[in-house]
């Protein structure tokens, strides 16, 4: 059936966000966002330019992504997403060890295995949020199986969201929380979604 057709589409989203998911290289675009976990973790501070008497953020000089203001340097990127990733990183080295710095400066190996956990779970499940959500809305207001499957696998596939699944961005958590509200904001207004305070 088309329902079972629309759902392979969404796992096999899923299974290219599992399979696809970029490791961290120097010069990445999510070192803006790791600069800024670094900071957070290590000063406790939104500042990307460490103490003088600390060593250099290691992330800080590889990133463009950065601004002076008041002195100070900080990421130009959106802070929502780092500090998702600061508290992500915490609960990584609490349970698992996994550390930005080993005795010989940068932990490489760990830095690989925490940059593909933040894109898969922080990334990718957005993107994946915002297939099933793309789905309902499209069940609420398109009749025809074959046109919905159409649209669900252009969204899936044939949108930039597809290429920024795998790293980490912040534009795929937006969209999909712009899908998300769209979904809410549509039922509702149309009354095809029952009002309940939780919806709102």
């Amino acid at each position: 059936s088309f329902q079972i057709l629309e759902c392979l589409v969404i796992w096999l989203a899923a299974a290219f966000v599992l399979l696809g998911t970029n490791e961290y290289y120097p010069g990445d675009t999510a070192d803006s966002r790791l600069a800024t976990v670094y900071s957070l973790v290590k000063d406790g501070a939104w500042y990307l330019d460490r103490p003088l008497e600390g060593p250099p953020n290691p992330f800080e000089q590889r990133t463009i992504d950065k601004v002076v203001l008041d002195g100070h340097i900080l990421s130009s990127k959106p802070p929502m997403l780092s500090l998702l990733m600061t508290a992500e990183y915490l609960a990584l080295n609490k349970t698992l060890g996994w550390d930005f710095e080993d005795e010989e400066g940068e932990n490489i190996e760990d830095i690989n295995k925490i940059v593909r956990v933040m894109s898969m779970t922080l990334i990718g499940l957005a993107f994946v949020a915002a297939l099933v959500f793309f789905r309902k809305t499209l069940h609420l207001f398109v009749r025809d199986p074959l046109v919905r499957l159409l649209l669900l696998f252009s969204f899936a596939f044939c949108t930039q969201l597809w290429g920024f699944s795998t790293g980490i961005t912040n534009h795929v958590p937006a969209a999909a929380m712009i899908v998300i509200a769209v979904y809410y904001a549509l039922g509702l207004g149309s009354g095809k979604l029952e009002p309940r305070a939780w919806r709102f």
